[in-house]
């Protein structure tokens, strides 16, 4: 392996970022060598200031990654596990996710929701509209009553609390 793939594999196995300390500088190793997402790439003759300062970035930048990775392991374990519909739209309804309490409580698939339009799912769409000022002018509403709609187009009647995230 030359530096560059070893470098790859170490982030790709252990999750050890790298810092590229090289005389090579030509399209084709800058190309490889930023595919393996390296945290700095310091062309020799360097100063011992700036390898000391690319070497503090990088060890914060990959402690903030692994905080970020976390934090959206926890927030995904929340969302995936809880009993309540939960669901994220765009302001004119298009559903980005919805976790599994929301396709059992509706009756569709995940990948059938997420190619409806959140209208679809009120059992007068016109509500949405209603209801989508309402949040909008709130920035926020909880156990706010909806007529809502199954797949087999029974009506459920739910408490919905929304928050406005820009």
């Amino acid at each position: 392996l030359d530096g560059i793939a070893a470098a790859d594999h170490i982030r790709k196995h252990f999750r050890i970022p790298s810092v590229y300390l090289t005389a090579y500088s030509d399209d084709k190793t800058l190309e490889r060598a930023k595919r393996t997402q390296p945290l700095g790439y310091l062309m020799k003759p360097f100063e011992r200031s700036e390898l000391k300062s690319t070497i503090d970035v990088a060890l914060f930048k990959h402690e903030m990654d692994i905080r970020l990775e976390d934090s959206e392991r926890k927030f995904r374990s929340v969302f995936e596990k809880s009993l309540d519909t939960i669901y994220i739209s765009t302001r004119d309804g298009k559903l980005l996710d919805i976790n599994d309490a929301g396709s059992t409580f509706f009756g569709y698939s995940k990948e059938e929701l997420l190619n409806l339009n959140v209208k679809e799912l009120y059992f007068k769409p016109s509500t949405r509209n209603v209801f989508q000022k309402t949040l909008e002018k709130k920035g926020s509403l909880k156990a706010y009553e909806l007529q809502l709609m199954k797949k087999d187009k029974t009506p459920i009647t739910g408490l919905v609390s929304a928050s406005v995230v820009r």
